[in-house]
């Protein structure tokens, strides 16, 4: 009877610690998760401004100037097609238009999470490092250039990549809401 509850005390180890392990690695893949989705978010912030001013030119020039003019030397292989060329103009138009408010509306809740870091002392290592792609060497420069003004904040790429990721995991926060939340502490319990 000792050795069979040796293997009962065996066994239940072995999914314990299996359990922990799948756990660690789930929490690990989620996080990585939401603060990739961040950082993608982040780095491509700029490039989302500017779609939304293209959006309006491309919104302007379609008012001005109407449906752009198709080639003549395409064949048409279905001639069912019973969109009249008002049709075609306005679903242009509405897809523009979707198109740039879709843009505003990710842009808003980016803003909306920014603006939970922004009086951070170390905000401008993610505007460095994502809006403008500043290199972490040249980051550790303007670091080096604000203490000798005044501000002791230290200086080390271990300094910016702490606090960088600890702004990163506040706006993931701010992004994603309860559901990281939740997630997170599901994989911890």
């Amino acid at each position: 009877m000792a050795v069979n509850e040796e293997y009962k005390r065996l066994i239940a180890e072995i999914i314990k610690e299996t359990i922990v392990t799948v756990r660690q690695h789930n929490t690990e893949q989620y996080d990585k998760s939401y603060f990739q989705k961040t950082e993608k978010l982040l780095y491509n912030y700029p490039a989302l401004k500017e779609s939304i001013q293209q959006k309006e030119e491309e919104l302007k020039y379609l008012d001005e100037s109407g449906l752009p003019a198709t080639s003549k030397s395409v064949i048409t292989l279905s001639s069912r097609s019973t969109n009249t060329e008002s049709d075609r103009y306005m679903e242009l138009k509405e897809s523009y238009q979707r198109s740039k408010e879709r843009t505003e509306w990710l842009i808003g809740r980016i803003d909306n999470a920014l603006d939970t870091i922004r009086t951070d002392k170390y905000f401008f290592i993610i505007e460095e490092k994502y809006f403008k792609k500043t290199t972490n060497e040249k980051i550790l420069e303007i670091m080096d250039l604000k203490q000798y003004n005044g501000t002791d904040i230290g200086i080390s790429e271990r300094t910016i990549l702490r606090n960088k990721n600890r702004l990163i995991e506040k706006i993931v926060i701010t992004l994603f809401g309860a559901g990281a939340l939740e997630d997170i502490c599901a994989e911890i319990i």
